[in-house]
């Protein structure tokens, strides 16, 4: 999966966006969660179950790859955001249905960071689909009794392993928007924008340039979201 068909043309933020776009269904936007314990600076991490009607795009030196069928690796909590929901909807969703919490310690958005694309395809009437997402990064930080329901289900892993991890995935260990996400916190710093918004802008030119030429080539319909009027 490789080839042009995408060119940058600026950085985008959900801010940038009225509530007709942002009101729309889970084609266009996602939500990633990092659930952070600050006290000993770890991330949960759990074996997301496998869906097998479904590809994530990954990315590792620079190379983008599908990987087979079936959405595998180390997670936090994500989920795509539906029709007319607002961020909090969708991340209290998610944790309860993939993680059996209520949501009630401190969930952070960070709408003021870059969108980054994730893409999937997945089977729909017995046909092949890819859609681009939109995501935000949020910061989730559990109750004392939260923590512990999740020590059953994962594990918390020191937030620099898992960092460490990030740079060198190339058997995808990580889902590939959890990755991303780990990568971006790194740089929420007012003095690291400029690197932020090249780490976001790169990321997704290859990205999108790798799902066009991919699915060109498959002849899967594509839907870009958000990411059609400023990449083509």
């Amino acid at each position: 999966m490789s080839g042009c068909g995408a060119e940058t043309k600026e950085v985008l933020r959900y801010e940038d966006f009225g509530p007709t776009i942002r009101d729309r269904d889970t084609r266009t936007w996602g939500l990633q969660v990092l659930i952070y314990d600050r006290r000993s600076d770890t991330i949960f991490v759990w074996a997301d179950p496998d869906t097998e009607n479904r590809g994530e795009v990954h990315v590792f030196e620079g190379k983008v790859f599908l990987k087979d069928m079936g959405l595998k690796g180390l997670n936090s909590v994500s989920g795509g955001k539906k029709e007319n929901e607002n961020w909090r909807q969708v991340g209290l969703r998610e944790m309860g249905k993939e993680l059996g919490i209520e949501g009630l310690g401190e969930l952070t958005v960070l709408e003021d960071l870059p969108l980054f694309t994730s893409f999937q395809q997945r089977v729909i009437d017995n046909k092949l689909q890819g859609s681009v997402l939109a995501t935000v990064v949020g910061v989730y930080e559990p109750t004392e009794e939260e923590r512990l329901r999740l020590r059953g289900k994962g594990e918390f892993i020191e937030r620099e392993k898992l960092l460490a991890m990030a740079g060198n995935d190339e058997s995808g260990v990580l889902r590939p928007a959890f990755k991303m996400a780990l990568l971006m916190s790194e740089f929420y710093k007012p003095e690291s924008q400029a690197g932020l918004e090249m780490l976001v802008s790169d990321y997704n030119l290859m990205i999108l340039s790798g799902v066009i030429a991919h699915c060109g080539q498959e002849d899967i319909p594509l839907t870009m979201g958000v990411f059609s009027r400023h990449y083509g």
